[in-house]
C-alpha cells in the first residue's frame, strides 16, 4: 500500500538560512510541496521575494512562490522586545557570518 504524501506550504523570509530548507524541501520525494509564500522578516519583502526566486532558479525548483507581506506580523518577538533584524542580517537578507546572498 503506498503512503499518501504530507502536503507541505512553507511561509519563509528567505536570506541564506532558509535556502537549506527549500533545498531538503525540494529533493524530498515524501512530500507534496504545494508552494512558498514570501514575507518580510531578515530583510524587507522586495529583496526575500528577490531571494526566493534565485534559489527557485538556481536549484531548478518548480515550486510555486508568492509574494507575501510587506512587513513582519507586529514587528515584534513574543517577549515584546522589538525585532532586530538588522542586528542578525544585513540589508538584503544575507548572513552577516559569511557575507553570502542567496
Amino acid at each position: 500500500m503506498t503512503q499518501a504524501l504530507k502536503k507541505i506550504w512553507l511561509d519563509t523570509d528567505p536570506g541564506f538560512d532558509d535556502w537549506l530548507t527549500m533545498l531538503l524541501l525540494g529533493s524530498n520525494p515524501d512530500i507534496e510541496w504545494l508552494g512558498v509564500s514570501v514575507v518580510a522578516g531578515n530583510a524587507p519583502v522586495a529583496i526575500t521575494y528577490d531571494n526566493a526566486l534565485r534559489i527557485k532558479a538556481h536549484d531548478g525548483l518548480t515550486v510555486p512562490i508568492y509574494r507575501g507581506c510587506e512587513r513582519t506580523a507586529g514587528g515584534r518577538h513574543r517577549d515584546g522586545t522589538a525585532h532586530p533584524r538588522r542586528q542578525r542580517h544585513a540589508d538584503d537578507g544575507r548572513d552577516p557570518a559569511t557575507g553570502r546572498r542567496c
